[in-house]
């Protein structure tokens, strides 16, 4: 929730998803059920019934998410 009210509104360039550090398991974890049931939830304004949270879910495994862009790496070596 709290990466929702800095990017909707303070839009405050803060990478908080990545300050989690989290990886795998739990960032897909995070991706799937806490983003879409805390988005909701603001929406809302109070807390979802259990179908609100299920519909919530069902819809953001239908909606494709944009990926943040790849970090490039530098590869330091001779260059043709």
């Amino acid at each position: 929730m709290i990466a929702y009210w800095l990017r909707e509104f303070f839009e405050v360039d803060y990478d908080f998803v990545g300050s989690l550090n989290l990886t795998g398991g739990n960032l897909q974890m995070y991706q799937a059920m806490a983003v879409p049931m805390g988005e909701s939830t603001i929406r809302k304004g109070e807390t979802l019934t259990s179908q609100e949270t299920k519909d919530a879910m069902q819809q953001a495994r239908q909606t494709p998410r944009a990926r943040p862009a790849e970090k490039k790496q530098k590869v330091k070596g001779k260059q043709k």
